[in-house]
């Protein structure tokens, strides 16, 4: 069996994973890389191998565009790719939203322990 690196999560790792599901047996996560926050690499962890599965770039626009690599182009229907669309954006819509919150209230923190 052959494993695939699929890159981690947090700070150091490069990438932040912002969710994992079932798409009709096959598990897949997504993760959006630090140095390109409007993109969403998708990796399939199951069936095995672990492998990168495709991309979702311009995720935050109304653009976005899903692309899914040549290999695995033919598993994947339509109606398949506008879920993993749909659900990716959605995640990384939640994630975006929680940064924002997450540091509006760390500055409301900073003013407040100002006075």
């Amino acid at each position: 069996m052959t494993t695939t690196y699929v890159p981690g999560d947090g700070p150091s790792s490069g990438y932040t994973k912002i969710g994992t599901a079932d798409f009709t047996g096959r598990v897949v996560s997504g993760l959006v890389p630090h140095d390109r926050p409007d993109s969403v690499e998708l990796h399939q962890l199951y069936p095995d191998p672990c492998e990168r599965l495709g991309v979702i770039d311009h995720i935050g626009a109304a653009n976005a565009e899903l692309k899914i690599l040549p290999r695995h182009r033919d598993a994947w229907s339509d109606a398949e790719r506008t879920a993993l669309a749909e659900f990716f954006s959605a995640r990384h819509r939640d994630h975006h939203r929680l940064a924002v919150l997450l540091n509006i209230t760390s500055l409301l923190g900073e003013a407040a322990n100002g006075r």
